[in-house]
């Protein structure tokens, strides 16, 4: 463990950046563990001017063809995938010289060759008397010699891109237009080998398929928060055992074997704007005679039903939709309690359903608020019935308590506040209770990618600890809860909610391995898809209890027949 704060160093073009770096390096300073001490400016940098495409031509008047075609192209491109706004923009331009005021600034005219920079001796010498700890790479080209070695941690960059499938640009471009189901993040440090940087944080996001602008506003708002996580791991860990756990899990070389992704030339972005207006104009007719519509499944049998096209549907009047069944029995009666949402509210409430003679009843409304509510995850102790409904709208995560089974439910606590939490589900292990759920840190991220989790020594506890590793998940594949925990024969099982490619796409099941205020170790054992029926689309909750398993999925359902 450091002694002192650690001192970072800032590898910058420019004072003038995106409102991404400014919430960085909020989070950095909100931390009081790390503090920028050092500021190296690239002198050969040039502020691009914006040029009109009649300049254009006349500068490249051999191309003014493909130049015509390429603003035309671009200009369809943008009609088409860039017409939804972003709640919270990751390249508002803001200036980070107030931020920076008192930071001593080197500046640096690298050694240029065609795509990298070198610093020269000199320059080298002068950036080694402020002792920094470590650089974050926010400027420059490909960086090649002593920079690279000059600080013990060495230079933190990132590669917004999943570097096993997709290195090279632009940033979120080919994700979205390849449909790829995920768009993943890295953050490294960087050696001298091209693309062969150490990983120190890798993450993946569901490929946001109606916006570019919005694919790549998550992804940036997300991986924004890696360094101060890891920042916060160095500090507490000191640089040693840090930088070995990094050669430890950068034992094995990351082989690639796909291309290096360049921004299209005019054929393939053709080919891309014609793919789109026809994928659009499909889903526009499907539209006209189908529409999508969360229903739930059900199956009775010995065990877990683990055979998912052997499930009975039920299906929701076609003005709303089920979702996120919870299984309980009582009174030999099941009881199941889902999540309820109107088509022209889109604000869901609880409520339930009986399974009496064979047969489920209409739902009955349990708890309605003027926020969404959804996930009522009921769970028994001490022989009472509570719940924690999904309340992420309300920045709480709230206990419910049962006083009339199954319909009057009280407002019992609130076991966390200022938190935009989704899907709190609740185990008991080794003496503690353990909370899990899907959080949203950062303004403009999903709420899907990221599984934090808390302890207490109860499960009505106002005073839940974060685990060390928080987010112990960052995988959209993995990360949100999908339904309780199983415990069989001494082993505990989380299901988790597969959202690549679109929401809720399926659900998997871990065995968790290592639970600890400060280790948290699981491990994937069966995955399930939505592949059994044309009509489904997706599934993204399983509970079972007894002979009862429920599940929910999405379906093309005709509107103007059964």
């Amino acid at each position: 463990m450091y002694d002192r704060k650690l001192r970072i160093g800032l590898l910058i073009d420019t004072y003038q950046s995106d409102k991404w770096v400014e919430e960085m390096l909020d989070n950095i300073k909100a931390l009081e563990i790390a503090e920028v001490s050092l500021v190296v400016q690239n002198r050969n940098y040039k502020k691009p001017t914006p040029s009109t495409v009649w300049q254009k031509i006349k500068k490249h008047r051999l191309k003014s063809v493909h130049i015509f075609i390429n603003l035309i192209l671009g200009k369809i491109f943008n009609k088409l995938f860039d017409k939804y706004p972003v709640t919270n923009n990751a390249f508002e331009t803001i200036s980070l010289k107030t931020r920076l005021e008192g930071v001593p600034t080197v500046h640096v005219e690298a050694i240029q060759t065609k795509f990298c920079d070198t610093f020269s001796e000199k320059s080298i010498n002068e950036i080694k008397e402020y002792k920094v700890d470590l650089f974050i790479r926010l400027g420059f080209r490909i960086l090649k010699g002593d920079i690279l070695t000059i600080a013990p941690i060495g230079v933190w960059s990132f590669h917004h891109g999943d570097h096993r499938i997709n290195r090279g640009g632009p940033n979120g471009f080919w994700e979205f237009v390849e449909q790829w189901p995920q768009t993943g993040s890295i953050l490294q440090i960087l050696t001298d080998s091209l693309d062969g940087g150490k990983v120190l944080y890798q993450s993946t996001s569901c490929t946001l398929l109606n916006s570019l602008q919005e694919n790549k506003n998550n992804n940036f708002w997300k991986s924004q928060l890696f360094i101060p996580r890891k920042l916060k791991e160095l500090y507490h860990l000191g640089e040693s055992p840090f930088l070995d756990n990094v050669e430890a899990e950068n034992r094995f070389p990351t082989f690639y074997s796909k291309p290096i992704y360049l921004k299209p030339e005019n054929w393939k972005l053709f080919k891309i704007v014609t793919e789109g207006i026809i994928r659009k104009f499909k889903k526009k007719i499907l539209s006209y005679f189908y529409f999508e519509q969360w229903i739930l499944l059900y199956k009775i049998g010995t065990g877990m039903a683990v055979n998912m096209g052997s499930f009975k549907r039920i299906l929701p009047p076609k003005d709303r939709f089920w979702a996120d069944p919870f299984i309980i029995e009582e009174a030999e009666k099941y009881f199941m309690f889902i999540e309820e949402c109107p088509h022209d509210t889109n604000k869901g409430h609880l409520s339930v359903m009986t399974f009496d003679d064979g047969r489920w009843s209409s739902p009955s409304k349990i708890l309605e608020k003027d926020y969404h509510l959804s996930y009522p995850n009921v769970f028994k102790v001490n022989g009472q019935y509570y719940m924690i409904p999904e309340t992420g709208e309300n920045k709480t995560i709230d206990l419910y308590q049962c006083v009339e089974f199954p319909h009057k439910w009280v407002h019992r606590k609130t076991l966390m506040k200022d938190i935009i939490a989704f899907d709190t589900t609740l185990v008991e292990h080794n003496g503690k209770w353990w909370l899990f759920c899907s959080v949203i840190e950062q303004a403009g991220m999903s709420s899907c990618d990221e599984l934090h989790v808390f302890y207490s020594d109860s499960f009505d506890s106002s005073d839940w600890q974060p685990h060390q590793k928080n987010p112990v998940i960052s995988d959209v594949s993995l990360a949100r809860p999908a339904g309780n925990f199983i415990k069989n024969n001494g082993y505990i099982y989380r299901s988790a909610q597969n959202s690549s490619g679109r929401y809720g796409y399926g659900f998997s099941f871990t065995e968790i391995i290592k639970l600890t205020p400060d280790v948290y170790e699981e491990k994937l054992v069966s995955v399930v898809t939505p592949d059994w029926d044309t009509d489904v689309l997706s599934t993204h909750t399983y509970n079972h209890i007894n002979k009862m398993s429920v599940s929910d999925v999405i379906i093309n359902r005709p509107r103007y027949w059964t």
